[in-house]
């Protein structure tokens, strides 16, 4: 019977799934962001389902949720980078004998392989970290898994049979092989295949590309750049290094950081694809090539030479002109640049100071002699005492050693990026992206009906709101667990409400709410719930050190008082991220009041509105609403003027999500929201990365700049 009413659920699910596509030649495919997308239709060719199919410039990595549902395909041409494989993908393909998975895969989820009956045997890859209910007909299909593996760990804890494919195999005979594909930031894996069995051996990391960036562009008074491989955009130098080609750069020299530092931010290249010349001298050429591309300099307005002695078809041309144009850099009393004298050190802290001018960086001047602590200060230039000063006062430069300055010494590319990164640490300072607290209120039943209701609380708090979609067919209990762990109710498995008080690890391995999430990345963060639902206190109770204090069902002004009162919870302690469950507008509004959109309902609407108002004046009373994010989340509506909710009518399905705080961007496109979105969101908003199992989509633009952790 259970297996029945998951069927179901899936194949309602499936029917659901409207996904945005491009199409091409008989497939449709989704931008998922980085790069990647998703097959959401494929061509079927000779009965063959050719999912690896020519994306553009995306790299198809997941297959979509019923893509190929009782199809009367014999056989899968899967994609060579594929990672995920959607709910009843291949579902009910009862002509499929035989599949060959690529040691890429990571997630195949419920009912991917469910009633493909003439599928006699499966081989799951060691690389798989996910198996949904029914992801393959076990018993009807001979499973091999490898000893230790997750598929072999899946299986024993439910009770499925299984072979050991890796049993009595000697391993000899192996090949080279990517398991994981590595992205900008992220490593991937290779390994030695077995060509006998497929057990993996000698699993081995490959670090992450790096980004490749393009040079910095300044529109309405904002600068960013683009990354060619991930096509992500970026407004802050990057602090995660590129590894470093060189062979000359030494790990543990003094500039090994800064070459990190101006070589991964594409300021600075190699004198050759392995060298780098610290100690070769700079030309004056080479520094303004280097603070036009720190600067985005946009070329196209300098197109003349100003300097005599600059040639219109050099390769430095353009970078002399934006700097002498903007006064960055200064010509000699015959209208010479120089540019291939080498700088010395103090003609380059005169033209970081009128950078830094030029930039509008602000920075303290007290008047302080600094030069007078090096025995050779005073023979600095007096045309360069004031920026030498400057220099050193904020540690931009510092001395040689044995107390010397040498204001005339030669400036070499080591000490050029290390001066570089010091200005960059001073006045672009690496940023931590989050918010120092996060608060969440998540209301049940109010579906999207908080728009039709007086909610002058609502207003102001948040910024930005739009109608939602419950993530999967209307349950209380499973739509809530939808938005705490981003994944869909066939994933997270809580169907009803007595599934909520079984333990969430035991039969779903990985799927964990956002607060315990956010528990695990910061430790010493505290994570408070307070849920009207004695489900939802008992589902977060069980991810350890996350408070959840009610221990029976109470009612929204109580979990109130509990937060406000004077001695209560939020005088007492600061959390970074709380959940406020609230759940009278379904009990009081519909079971016991006139039923959805009555004037009772909208009173409680406007009552709970209240009660997050209250809310979130304590924590104006306590000076906590800077760097802090709200966020509203209702599970779903009903049936307007009746009681009855868990249909598929579009007052049932909709929901409201709206979001306020620093940095929001109100005019952010959330077209085609749902409630698992939720969970990505929160994540973001700590600098926390959705594990792969999340649902969730990105929305890049929802933030114009996340602010600084504190």
């Amino acid at each position: 019977m259970k297996r029945f009413i998951s069927v179901f659920l899936a194949t309602l699910m499936i029917i659901m799934t409207v996904p945005v596509i491009n199409a091409e030649q008989g497939s449709a495919y989704t931008d998922i962001g980085d790069m990647r997308a998703r097959l959401d239709k494929v061509e079927i060719v000779d009965s063959v389902a050719k999912c690896n199919v020519d994306a553009g410039d995306l790299t198809v990595t997941e297959l979509g949720s019923g893509l190929c549902t009782y199809s009367s395909i014999n056989g899968i041409e899967f994609p060579e980078k594929l990672e995920r494989i959607g709910y009843g993908a291949f579902m009910g393909c009862s002509n499929l004998e035989s599949i060959e998975l690529p040691y890429t895969v990571k997630i195949i989820e419920t009912f991917a392989f469910s009633e493909c009956y003439s599928l006699k045997s499966v081989t799951i890859p060691e690389t798989v970290e996910h198996l949904g209910e029914w992801a393959f007909d076990f018993g009807d299909t001979e499973v091999k898994v490898y000893k230790n593996s997750y598929g072999e760990k899946y299986c024993i804890e439910n009770g499925y049979p299984y072979i050991l494919a890796d049993e009595g195999c000697s391993h000899k005979d192996t090949e080279d092989i990517i398991t994981e594909y590595p992205t900008c930031m992220c490593g991937g894996e290779q390994a030695l295949k077995c060509i006998a069995c497929g057990k993996l051996t000698q699993r081995n990391t490959i670090k992450a590309n790096g980004h490749s960036f393009s040079v910095w562009e300044t529109a309405n008074g904002k600068r960013s750049r683009s990354c060619e491989e991930c096509g992500n955009t970026f407004t802050d130098f990057e602090r995660k290094y590129n590894e470093l080609p060189f062979t000359d750069t030494d790990k543990n020299s003094w500039y090994y950081e800064s070459v990190e530092f101006c070589y991964t931010n594409s300021l600075v290249n190699g004198t050759s694809d392995t060298s780098f010349a610290p100690a070769a001298n700079t030309t004056r050429a080479m520094v303004v090539q280097i603070l036009s591309k720190y600067a985005g300099a946009d070329f196209g307005k300098y197109s003349e030479s100003i300097f005599k002695d600059v040639e219109t078809g050099a390769w430095y041309a353009p970078a002399v002109s934006w700097a002498g144009a903007n006064k960055i850099v200064n010509g000699n009393d015959k209208g010479e640049f120089m540019p291939n004298v080498n700088v010395n050190r103090e003609q380059l802290t005169v033209i970081m100071k009128n950078f830094a001018d030029f930039m509008g960086y602000e920075y303290p001047e007290d008047g302080m002699d600094f030069l007078k602590e090096f025995t050779d200060g005073n023979d600095t230039s007096e045309w360069a005492r004031d920026a030498m000063n400057w220099a050193v006062s904020l540690g931009i430069v510092n001395g040689v050693g044995a107390g010397k300055l040498d204001p005339k010494g030669l400036a070499g590319r080591n000490q050029i990026v290390k001066i570089i990164k010091y200005f960059a640490d001073i006045f672009e300072p690496e940023t931590v992206l989050g918010y120092d607290r996060v608060v969440v209120f998540m209301i049940d039943g109010a579906g999207d009906f908080f728009k039709d209701a007086n909610t002058p609380n609502i207003n102001k708090i948040f910024g930005l709101s739009t109608t939602s979609r419950a993530a999967s067919p209307v349950n209380c209990v499973s739509e809530r667990a939808s938005i705490l762990t981003g994944t869909n109710a066939l994933v997270h498995g809580f169907y009803h409400r007595d599934d909520a008080a079984r333990n969430v690890y035991s039969e779903r391995d990985s799927v964990k709410t956002f607060l315990g999430q956010v528990k695990e990345a910061y430790p010493e963060k505290e994570v408070a719930c307070f849920a009207s639902s004695l489900e939802i206190s008992q589902m977060v109770e069980e991810e350890g050190g996350v408070y959840a204090p009610v221990d029976e069902n109470s009612v929204d002004n109580e979990i109130t008082d509990m937060l406000v009162c004077e001695g209560g919870y939020l005088e007492n302690n600061d959390p970074s991220l709380l959940l406020v469950e609230m759940r009278q507008v379904l009990q009081g509004g519909v079971h016991f009041e006139g039923g959805f959109g009555s004037s009772d309902y909208m009173t409680q609407l406007g009552l709970t509105d209240g009660y997050i108002g209250k809310i979130y004046n304590k924590y104006e009373e306590l000076g906590r609403n800077e760097n802090t994010l709200y966020i509203l989340v209702t599970d779903h509506g009903g049936v307007r003027g009746g009681t009855s909710y868990g249909g598929t009518s579009e007052d049932e399905l909709n929901s409201f999500f709206a979001i306020g705080g620093e940095n929001v961007n109100e005019n952010a496109d959330l077209t085609g929201f749902v409630n698992t979105d939720v969970y990505g969101i929160v994540l973001d908003a700590f600098g926390i990365e959705c594990p792969y199992i999340s649902q969730s989509k990105k929305y890049g633009d929802l933030f114009e700049a996340l602010p600084l952790v504190k």
